[in-house]
């Protein structure tokens, strides 16, 4: 019998180093997270600050918002920024990234 519903899993940050290879750059770059049943990434400037931030779509457990320091670590502001849960305090069902203006532009789905 298939098993539509997974355990929560680690997901991985890797780095490309130019040369064919890739390096794990989960722990230090702050985007560790055991608690995830990922669905979907987007990868954009989410923040406006010109660097490019990843939000993690999850399903049946809070997203994931890693905003980017510039730095090569990431700030999980998932919480903080509403993007984990609903006001309900319910997981957000659909994220979908809009390219109609110069930012990026995520809405949340409660439905």
């Amino acid at each position: 019998m298939l098993s539509l519903i997974h355990s929560p899993q680690r997901h991985f940050l890797f780095r490309n180093r130019g040369d064919g290879t890739f390096q794990d750059r989960t722990r230090v770059a702050g985007t560790l997270r055991g608690d995830a049943r990922g669905m979907g990434i987007v990868a954009a400037d989410l923040d406006g600050n010109g660097w490019t931030d990843l939000f993690v779509a999850n399903h049946l457990c809070p997203n994931f918002l890693f905003l980017n320091r510039g730095d090569g670590i990431f700030e999980d502001a998932g919480e903080r920024s509403g993007a984990a849960c609903s006001r309900r305090a319910r997981t957000r069902r659909a994220w979908a990234p809009t390219p109609r203006t110069s930012t990026a532009t995520v809405f949340p789905s409660d439905s």
